[in-house]
């Protein structure tokens, strides 16, 4: 069961309007998806081929059980949100990766950061944003967002799924 504290980390901001034709997405001026919708409509965004590190976004209401592959409700309304944004620029393509905690073995935290990273793409791919645009790759413990590892709050932040645009 995911605690509440988890869900509480990111301040989404005052809520904004993303058009999308006939589409209208309400979501914060900080949230996961304005972030993503900012970087595929801005022409002067481009994708670092250089350095793979850069313009990561954390998704910031995506959540699991801990131990878990199972995604939470809560979670629906992002993953919903993203996949209308990936339908409107059908050339961009991503890539998601998985993140566990430091706790546990190092061979079992991959494996299940991979497993949930894919548990997001089959999301997407059920909500209509094409396979073909999609990549996927658990990192495991590596590359944690709060590098105090051993306090709860820190050990929620790291288990994260994030994305990141390949192409544009």
């Amino acid at each position: 069961m995911i605690k509440l504290q988890e869900i509480l980390f990111y301040d989404i901001g005052k809520l904004k309007e993303i058009k999308l034709g006939e589409t209208i997405l309400l979501v914060g001026e900080n949230s996961s998806e304005f972030k993503l919708y900012s970087m595929l409509s801005n022409s002067d965004f481009k994708v670092d081929e250089a350095d793979k590190s850069k313009d990561w976004i954390s998704l910031d209401r995506t959540y699991f059980g801990i131990g878990s592959t199972d995604l939470t409700k809560e979670s629906t309304k992002q993953l919903s949100n993203i996949a209308s944004i990936l339908k409107n620029f059908p050339a961009a393509s991503i890539k998601i990766g998985g993140y566990t905690d430091n706790i546990g073995l190092e061979d079992i935290n991959k494996k299940l950061s991979t497993e949930r990273a894919t548990i997001v793409a089959k999301s997407m791919v059920n909500l209509a944003v094409s396979q073909m645009n999609i990549n996927t790759e658990g990192y495991g413990s590596q590359h944690p967002i709060c590098c105090k590892n051993e306090e709860a709050d820190c050990l929620a932040q790291n288990r994260r799924v994030d994305i990141r645009i390949s192409t544009k």
